[in-house]
């Protein structure tokens, strides 16, 4: 259930039993002080019970669900959200159509993992990229890709991305580019700030690759 039908239920049923209890509350003052006294049978009685009975009980099992999702979304900081964005962003940064093609099994592997990723099937893509890097076959771009799929993945591994892009831009001038802007993202998602604002820095003073995301991030950071 989305978070506005949630709020529009609890609403909806805080409201009707704000309006029993308004009933009752005029209910006692025409008694105490008119003398005026409703008459009810005891079916209406049970009836009305009952009703205040559940719309109360479900008041406060929505109230619970809509608090649970207000708490998960605010466990994560403003620049981890914001990062989270910009990750679902990340797509194909760099062509590997550029290199040459290699063994036939090779590259049948590397297609299989070429279109997993592009799929948003990243464990697959990463379980194809790793076949090839135990053979000795990957490129600097299946490494990078694959450290794209770690911080992708439905169980995101950052501190993987970290450990496998501070390899690969030694060996990939080229990416240099797009691995800083994917390890700043990583550094946020793991919770290594101060790392994470050097690359960002580092980013926009060259005017590199994302640098006006880059200073949106630096931003969120320094709010924090």
């Amino acid at each position: 259930m989305e978070a506005g039908k949630m709020e529009e239920y609890t609403e909806l049923l805080i409201q009707k039993k704000f309006d029993q209890d308004q009933k009752e509350s005029w209910g006692r003052i025409l008694k105490d002080q008119y003398g005026i006294e409703r008459k009810s049978s005891t079916k209406n009685k049970v009836r009305s019970l009952s009703v205040r009975w559940i719309v109360g009980i479900a008041a406060s099992f929505l109230l619970i669900i809509v608090s649970f999702f207000i708490v998960k979304q605010s466990s994560e900081s403003p620049s981890q959200q914001l990062a989270d964005q910009y990750i679902e962003t990340l797509s194909i940064m760099a062509d590997q159509s550029v290199h040459r093609k290699g063994q036939f099994q090779e590259e049948t592997t590397r297609i299989k993992a070429n279109e997993a990723y592009i799929n948003k099937d990243f464990e697959k893509a990463i379980h194809h990229w790793q076949e090839l890097q135990l053979n000795g076959h990957a490129n600097s771009y299946d490494l990078f890709y694959m450290g794209v799929s770690y911080l992708r993945q439905k169980k995101s591994a950052p501190e993987q991305t970290i450990s496998l892009l501070e390899k690969t831009k030694e060996q990939a001038p080229s990416l240099m580019q797009e691995i800083n802007w994917v390890l700043s993202l990583a550094y946020i998602k793991s919770g290594q700030l101060d790392e994470a604002r050097l690359q960002l820095e580092a980013i926009v003073d060259d005017k590199a690759y994302m640098d006006e995301a880059a200073r949106e991030l630096l931003i969120a950071l320094k709010a924090e």
